[in-house]
């Protein structure tokens, strides 16, 4: 029977087998690895880019416009920039501060905002789950709210806290002329600071390079084992065919042997008989030689080595 697999195609299989068992939580590490680093180094990234605004900022308008104007006292105000040397409110600062932070990172936006606006600022629209989440931390405003959206391209991350009235803010916004409420009290939640950071899929999935490599690895052997499979159904089925022609009687096995080996034994009985006569005939004269060879003219007969061939290709088949 032919051999389908050789020895050394067993040899390189096996250990293949064994690598590629052993090849998946090693990618798993490599890219929890690789993951955990790349975070870490957007987290810093955009950590020293919002830094870098505050910084920018405090710079411009506190520092740069006390300095701007010695001899006039600081007032600290919603409408700094019309006064010479005057400073931001916390408020004011919060919703500038987040504009700029936006502009220098593309995936994160800051709102500060409040369904309370002074007079002399545009209202700020809520939409649903900004709305619902202020009615929950005026319930509660000690909880964060967050939601999580994903959409084809995109996974989005909302974060929202209560901005709370503190003591020094309470007598401001109870009596400035454009305040909207004049019985705010402390503790009571004036608005909320929200922060939403969006990450396209597509990064976080090339993140993953190991395992995709390992599946791209798994991929081309198993389409190498589909092969040497369809190879080996294929002598499978030539060797049924085989099986199909070949003769499964026994008896005619023995039967035709025994036919091939009388007839062998008939032909070397008349080559003897015809070597005896010609040897017994060397010294006689050329007639009687030649009436001798009657016997051992002939050529051997094939036919039993053919029928041999026959019958044993027949046999070994089987």
């Amino acid at each position: 029977m032919k051999k389908i697999f050789g020895g050394k195609t067993g040899l390189v299989l096996l250990p293949l087998v064994v690598l590629l068992l052993a090849g998946l939580p090693m990618a798993v590490w490599f890219d929890l690895t690789n993951l955990t680093q790349t975070n870490l180094s957007r987290q810093a990234s955009d950590l020293n880019s919002i830094l870098s605004s505050v910084r920018s900022y405090y710079a411009s308008n506190v520092v740069g416009r006390i300095l701007a104007a010695p001899s006039v006292p600081t007032e600290v105000t919603h409408n700094y920039e019309a006064i010479p040397g005057a400073i931001p409110i916390p408020a004011t600062l919060s919703l500038e501060l987040g504009k700029v932070i936006s502009e220098r990172q593309h995936n994160i936006t800051y709102r500060f905002v409040s369904d309370y606006p002074f007079a002399n600022r545009a209202p700020h629209p809520l939409d649903e789950f900004e709305a619902d989440a202020l009615r929950r931390l005026r319930e509660n405003p000690n909880q964060m709210i967050s939601s999580d959206t994903t959409s084809l391209f995109s996974d989005q991350v909302r974060l929202v806290v209560p901005v709370v009235v503190g003591a020094p803010c309470v007598a401001c916004h109870n009596s400035h002329p454009e305040s909207p409420k004049n019985d705010w009290k402390v503790g009571d939640v004036r608005g909320l600071q929200e922060v939403t950071i969006a990450q396209p899929i597509g990064t976080d999935l090339f993140a993953f390079k190991y395992l995709l490599a390992y599946f791209v690895l798994v991929a081309a052997v198993g389409f190498i084992f589909i092969v040497l499979q369809r190879r080996q159904a294929a002598l499978i089925q030539a060797m049924n065919g085989e099986l199909e022609t070949a003769i499964t009687n026994p008896n005619l096995w023995r039967a035709a042997y025994a036919t091939i080996i009388a007839a062998e034994a008939l032909t070397a009985l008349l080559l003897t008989i015809g070597a005896v006569a010609l040897v017994r005939r060397l010294g006689a004269p050329a007639e009687a030689f030649n009436r001798a060879k009657g016997c051992s003219g002939r050529r051997p007969d094939g036919r039993p080595f053919f029928g041999f061939l026959v019958v044993g290709r027949e046999y070994l088949a089987m």
